[in-house]
């Protein structure tokens, strides 16, 4: 009964209020808020829901898109600047530097250049 309201009065407010686009952004936001947990249960609603939880809906998509992408651009920079490091090391490595010196330039303990070191042999 309380959902029923609930989608009611958005109905009402979608439809016949006309609320200014700021105003309209903010209440997704609100509403999101307060049924977080249950973006699932709208999923399988989707096709009769009012603007706004349509809205909660994109707006839960959109920050899913947006988390998932922060984490593989890190995950992805992480590996890039790991694999980048290695090979300046390995090439330090092969043109004599000591292990001491290359750790000190390369901002890591002496025992990861070792450890470099023992791959390449």
């Amino acid at each position: 009964m309380y959902r029923r309201k609930c989608v009611a009065l958005l109905y009402y407010i979608d439809y016949l209020l006309k609320l200014a686009t700021a105003i309209s952004k903010q209440l997704i936001k609100d509403v999101k808020e307060e049924i977080r947990g249950e973006e699932e249960m709208l999923h399988l609603f989707k096709e009769n829901l009012p603007p706004t939880l349509a809205g909660v809906l994109e707006l839960a998509r959109q920050e899913g898109f947006k988390q998932g992408f922060e984490q593989g651009f890190k995950q992805g920079f992480k590996q890039r600047y790991e694999q980048g490091m290695k090979q300046i090391i390995t090439g330090l490595i092969e043109k004599g530097a000591e292990d001491e010196w290359i750790a000190e330039v390369a901002k890591l303990p002496e025992a990861k250049i070792r450890e470099i070191r023992m791959e390449l042999k």
